[in-house]
């Protein structure tokens, strides 16, 4: 890909695609901000209803399946400019959506107790050009890579990163855990996403 100063606006998405997947084809056409990314379904069961980010519109959307099947979509908010969204995980108890900001080297949780209306509960800083995170079962722990694709990258340093989930929400950098992957055994490397298990 080329680097971010050279893509032109007019050939990058706006629409998320809502798929049939036995039929394998598209059943539906979502328009909003452009550059979706990480759509994910709430993991309540029976929930109708889901959220994605979009990078070049630094926003935060809800898409939610009618009584049609036929899925609405609206922006429920906004992230704040220059945020650049890169990837979006939800605590297992659907309470809180994270945000991890690209271009604000921060990772925001934001509190869904009201689905449509989500509010900004936290943030933490310190981890430049946060991008993909995993939230383990027990929500008590976010981990952060730094890396989003070579072309775009601007981080002098590639990490792991370990964010510490309070019983209140709350975010905390952990000050001791750091992969720094600099000292990757084949020369420095660029961590873009992760697997637990």
């Amino acid at each position: 890909m080329s680097p971010l100063d050279k893509w032109d606006p007019k050939t990058v998405s706006d629409t998320m695609l809502v798929w049939d997947l036995k039929a394998r084809t598209i059943v539906q056409e979502l328009k909003g901000d452009p550059v979706p990314l990480a759509a994910r379904w709430m993991l309540k069961p029976g929930a109708t209803y889901g959220y994605n980010i979009s990078n070049g519109g630094d926003s935060l959307w809800m898409f939610r399946m009618q009584k049609d099947g036929r899925f609405a979509y609206k922006k429920v908010a906004d992230t704040g400019k220059g945020c650049l969204p890169g990837d979006l995980r939800q605590s297992p108890d659907d309470r809180y959506l994270y945000v991890s900001c690209i271009g604000g080297s921060e990772v925001q949780a934001w509190d869904i107790g009201n689905p449509e209306h989500p509010r900004l509960h936290d943030t933490v800083g310190g981890i430049v050009q946060a991008n993909m995170m995993h939230v383990t079962y027990d929500g008590r722990r976010l981990y952060v890579t730094n890396s989003a694709i070579s072309s775009i990258d601007y981080s002098p340093r590639y990490a792991l990163r370990l964010i510490r989930i309070g019983p209140d929400g709350k975010l905390k950098l952990d000050p001791l855990f750091t992969v720094d992957f600099a000292q990757a055994p084949v020369g420095p490397a660029r961590p873009h996403d992760m697997l637990l298990n």
